[in-house]
């Protein structure tokens, strides 16, 4: 997240125990401490280990949150965690769709 937060600033989060933090994946506060405690390090780690931020809305609603708690956990500025990697939403596309496109090969 370099560059989007002051960089030296630990702005961290003291969630209660139980808090949910990805509503989408389910995943609580509980959770992504046994994973800093299992050696997790990056928001990636986290997502690896406990799929928070891996749900339908790829982290839009709980990245925030996430980077935060772990910013406070591990003592680290959020400025200085790696941006995390960009997944779009899959969604089904028709198959007319697709046929209506014009041919990319100039035939």
């Amino acid at each position: 997240m370099t560059g989007v937060f002051p960089d030296e600033v630990v702005d961290g989060w003291d969630a209660r125990p139980g808090t949910v933090v990805c509503p989408c994946e389910g995943v609580t506060v509980d959770a992504l401490r046994d994973a800093v405690g299992e050696g997790a390090q990056t928001p990636e780690d986290l997502r690896r280990m406990t799929r928070c931020g891996a749900g339908e809305c790829g982290a839009r609603r709980c990245e925030g949150a996430m980077l935060r708690w772990l910013a406070g956990a591990l003592e680290r500025p959020i400025g200085r965690f790696a941006l995390p990697p960009m997944y779009p939403p899959a969604r089904p596309v028709p198959i007319a769709a697709l046929a209506a496109l014009p041919h990319l090969d100039g035939g």
